[in-house]
This record gives C-alpha cells, sequence and structure tokens, in this order.
C-alpha cells in the first residue's frame, strides 16, 4: 500500500490565507479591500517561505522587508489619491499613482526594483518558487490593470516592464543552476504580463494560467529528480523513468518552442500587444530569444550528460502524488499546446 500524502495543518491554513488574500484583492471594488488582500497574501506567504535552515530564513527576512516597504509606498501613494495631501490636485493624483505603481513594482521584482526576486528565488525550496512566480504575482498585476492611467504614463510602465524582460533575459546567461535560472526566466516572462495586464485583465489571467500549467509541471519534475543544477544529473540507475525526457519537454517549452504550451504563451502575446505596444513587444520578442538560447543550451547540456535512469523510490506517497502530478502536466502540456496552435490558427 502507498502511505497517504500528509498535510500540516499550519499549511492548509497558510495557503488558505494566501489564496484569500488573492481571491480578496481581485474581486474588492474598493481600495481598503485591495489593500487587506494583498496584505493578508502577504502573512499568509511568510510561513510558508520560512524553510529549516538559515539560508531559507534570511530569504524570508529579506522578503518580509521588500514587502512591507511595497505595502508602505501603496498605503502612502493611495492617501495621496484620496486626502489631497498637496496643493495641486492634479499633483497630488499622479504622484499618488506613481507611488502606488512604485509599491507594486517593488512588490512584484520589476525594474527597478528587481535586484531581491532572483536572490531570493535562487535559495527556496520548489513549492515556493512556483508560488513567487505565480500566484504571488497575480493579485498586484491585477490592481495594476484596474488603475487609472494616461497613455503618456501607461507608455512610461511599458517601458520599465520591458528593461524588466531585458534584465531576465540577460542575467540568465552562464546559468547552470536551475532555481537562478528560473528567477530570471520569471523575470522575462514578468514582461509579458505586465503588458498583458496593461491591455486587458482577461488577457493576462489567460497567460497567468497558461504559465502555471507549464511551471508546476517543470518544478514537480525538478522535485522528484532531485536535481538543483546540470553537473548534479549523474545518478544510479533505478526503477524511475528518464529524467531527460521528462524535464527536457518542460524546458522546450519555456522556451517556446511549437507545438508545446508555452508556443501559445508567445504567440497570444504577441496576437494581443500587436496592435498597441509594437515598439516594446519587438523588446520582449528580443528577450524571449535570449532566453530560447539559454534554455536550449541547458536542454543540450542535459541531453549530453550521460543520465539514464534516476532514483525515485515509490516508497512514498508524496513522491507518488508528484510522479502523477508530473506525468498529467506533460500530457497537459502536449496536448493542450497542439489544440490551443490549432484554434488560434483557425479563429485569427
Amino acid at each position: 500500500m502507498v502511505a497517504m500524502m500528509v498535510v500540516k495543518p499550519s499549511f492548509m491554513v497558510f495557503a488558505s490565507m494566501v489564496l484569500g488574500g488573492v481571491i480578496m484583492a481581485i474581486t474588492s471594488s474598493g481600495v481598503l479591500g485591495v489593500w487587506v488582500g494583498l496584505e493578508l497574501n502577504f502573512f499568509g506567504f511568510i510561513p510558508l517561505l520560512l524553510g529549516k535552515n538559515m539560508v531559507e530564513g534570511e530569504c524570508c527576512l529579506k522578503y518580509f522587508v521588500i514587502q512591507v516597504l511595497g505595502s508602505g509606498i501603496f498605503f502612502l501613494g493611495v492617501l495621496m489619491v484620496v486626502s489631497k495631501m498637496m496643493f495641486s490636485l492634479a499633483l497630488s493624483f499622479w504622484g499618488g499613482i506613481l507611488l502606488v505603481c512604485s509599491g507594486l513594482f517593488l512588490k512584484l521584482g520589476l525594474f527597478p526594483f528587481h535586484f531581491w526576486f532572483p536572490s531570493v528565488v535562487s535559495f527556496s525550496s520548489w513549492s515556493n518558487l512556483f508560488l513567487l512566480s505565480t500566484f504571488q504575482k497575480l493579485a498586484p498585476f491585477w490592481v495594476i490593470s484596474g488603475l487609472s492611467m494616461s497613455i503618456e504614463f501607461v507608455g512610461f510602465m511599458g517601458m520599465l516592464i520591458c528593461v524588466t524582460s531585458l534584465v531576465g533575459a540577460i542575467g540568465g546567461l552562464g546559468q547552470v543552476y536551475f532555481r537562478p535560472l528560473f528567477a530570471y526566466s520569471s523575470l522575462v516572462h514578468s514582461g509579458w504580463m505586465g503588458l498583458l495586464c496593461l491591455s486587458g485583465s482577461v488577457s493576462f489571467l489567460l497567460y497567468m494560467a497558461l504559465y502555471i500549467v507549464i511551471l508546476g509541471g517543470f518544478v514537480s519534475s525538478l522535485w522528484l529528480s532531485h536535481l538543483s543544477y546540470v553537473g548534479g544529473l549523474t545518478m544510479k540507475n533505478s526503477k524511475g523513468g528518464n529524467v531527460v525526457f521528462w524535464v527536457s519537454a518542460f524546458f522546450l517549452s519555456l522556451a517556446g518552442l511549437p507545438p508545446l504550451l508555452g508556443s501559445v504563451l508567445k504567440l497570444y502575446g504577441v496576437l494581443v500587444l500587436n496592435n498597441n505596444f509594437l515598439l516594446v513587444l519587438s523588446v520582449l520578442i528580443f528577450s524571449s530569444v535570449v532566453s530560447l538560447f539559454y534554455y536550449l543550451n541547458m536542454f543540450f547540456s542535459l541531453s549530453v550528460s550521460g543520465v539514464e535512469k534516476l532514483d525515485w523510490s515509490m516508497g512514498s506517497g508524496k513522491e507518488m502524488g508528484f510522479l502523477i502530478f508530473r506525468n498529467f502536466f506533460v500530457m497537459l502540456n502536449v496536448v493542450s499546446g497542439i489544440l490551443c496552435l490549432l484554434f488560434l490558427g483557425l479563429f485569427t
């Protein structure tokens, strides 16, 4: 009999706080509800980020300080907008909007406040890496999409978001560890998410949903194989599957090669942003090409590493559950990628 996965009650409580905070921030119609949702999401994630060693504790402290600063700047901007703290009404409004966006950019790790994101993600667990790259970005991006901004301000934010994507593309070059590579890759995807949220909330949610599918399968594969860098692939044979096949499928998907699901992300982003953000779209495409280079470089390193099979013991219900989870995401990645490409080809 395979043992059942045991989930601690504390994990359920804090995970519920994270999910509840995201739902509250998205569904709230007032500023107070959005702020409470962001804070609930933040305080629920802190115990999940706090690990068992000193390095994870340091990352948790760094994340706590950054998020507190971001929340403070965000709240100060809201006060400037609603209470007319300056003599000029227009200056107070646009100054408050600038502070609100600065606080959200700091919480998201976007340029010029991107410095903390790679250092935190690089030393986090696989589950926290997944949450930091997906659900922790959902509510702040949604708030940005709901702000009323002028065309000039939207263009300025689009430029900063494009620089974020460039930083992620350049920072990922030469990385041999998977976690830092994912951190910089997440910055590249944040550029696409940021511009899509400026174009429309529905486009952003669809991109985020597909990204969650790809990254979830990738993280589960690397968690099962206990890999942290390419040089750690020299492992003994066992009754498990071939890690190169599973991990490479997600590498190629994140690289955006058709007919995998990752190619749908880029194609959908190009179709949505082609009309309003043509200039910055070229910068995002260039960043994606650079990220394609280091993903393919990692893929070829995996292919020639001589790995045969890994020690995936099925005696643990936790590992068995993640194995089923990984296989499901591989099939979903391939099948849904083909179907989405066919759909886009027929209706565009």
